[in-house]
């Protein structure tokens, strides 16, 4: 146990994580910055998880076991332990660089307006290869970031800085599965500035076990989030409700799409009909062309059904 009070708190929520989390372990103690503490919870594990996270020898490491309360609880109770005036997050099977801290810790120190900061990562495959590099696609690298944030999740969450005193006066985490992240990431935006370094960071590792290879869950959390902040978009942002109203017909066509053509025909035409329901004329129009694309009928009965109907608004209005 630190008698110091650390500067950042880097946390890790774990969960049989076995084979990556020792690198991920050594690739926050081999930070040129030094000034943090490293709290590590671990989920449940039934396989060597705690054996490996034991055996590192540095009081810097802050461990905790519990019984399994799913993600978005475990990263609660990461903050709940930290200590720290920043909480930099980092998930088991990631990867930072050496310098990723000593990049973004004295920007915060200098600006107090900025509540985050994060940057880029590269794209690592299950053996550690550098296969691309995920670069944020947003032009705003100093501000309020919430209108391009609420089209898409753009932030590479491994690279994220956040100043632990508006971790907790948000509440933390909500209780999504997959989702939670990018949720706290929109609340934090309504009102607070934003700072992307533009420098890879970190280095994020897409295998087979990442739960965002499960897309159609990560589409459904997703859809149930937009729409909650479609009811919820408070001024200055309830211009962006058509950019939303688009963003939540895309996700329901691509759910309505992969549920059709896997069997489950019903549900999945009553997301194809929301398709309908939340788009703008112009908007329609695109997903009009998306639809046509289907390689079975499902596709020709859209196009029909919003043709039949908006073809002459169409002409009017585009």
């Amino acid at each position: 146990m630190l008698d110091k009070t650390p500067l950042v708190s880097v946390t890790i929520c774990c969960y049989n994580s076995e084979r990556y989390i020792a690198q991920t372990i050594r690739s926050v103690l081999e930070q040129t910055f030094k000034d943090f503490e490293l709290i590590i919870v671990n989920d449940g594990s039934i396989d060597r998880t705690e054996e490996i996270v034991l055996g590192f020898n540095d009081l810097r490491i802050r461990y905790e076991y519990q019984e399994n309360r799913g993600l978005a609880a475990t990263r609660n109770r990461t903050i709940e332990l930290a200590r720290g005036k920043y909480v930099a997050f980092l998930d088991h099977d990631d990867l930072w660089i050496p310098d990723k801290l000593a990049l973004q810790i004295p920007l915060m120190e200098s600006r107090e307006d900025v509540a985050v900061t994060f940057g880029n990562a590269a794209i690592i495959d299950a053996n550690g290869n550098i296969t691309a590099e995920r670069i944020n696609g947003i032009k705003i690298v100093d501000g309020n970031v919430f209108a391009e944030l609420i089209k898409g999740d753009f932030i590479n969450w491994q690279t994220v800085v956040m100043r632990r005193s508006v971790l907790e006066d948000l509440g933390g985490f909500r209780p999504y599965t997959i989702v939670e992240d990018y949720d706290l990431l929109l609340r934090t935006a309504l009102d607070h500035s934003f700072v992307n370094i533009d420098r890879v960071v970190a280095q994020y590792r897409w295998h087979a076990s990442n739960a965002s290879h499960n897309f159609m869950k990560v589409w459904l959390e997703e859809l149930e989030l937009k729409e909650y902040w479609l009811a919820h978009l408070p001024e200055p942002f309830t211009n962006l409700r058509p950019a939303l109203r688009y963003n939540i017909a895309r996700l329901h066509y691509m759910i309505g799409v992969d549920l059709c053509r896997s069997g489950n025909t019903q549900t999945g035409k009553t997301h194809l009909w929301n398709v309908w329901s939340q788009s703008t004329y112009s908007e329609l129009l695109r997903i009009i062309i998306l639809a046509e694309n289907l390689d079975d009928n499902l596709g020709t009965v859209l196009l029909n059904k919003i043709e039949k109907n908006l073809k002459r608004i169409f002409l009017k209005f585009n």
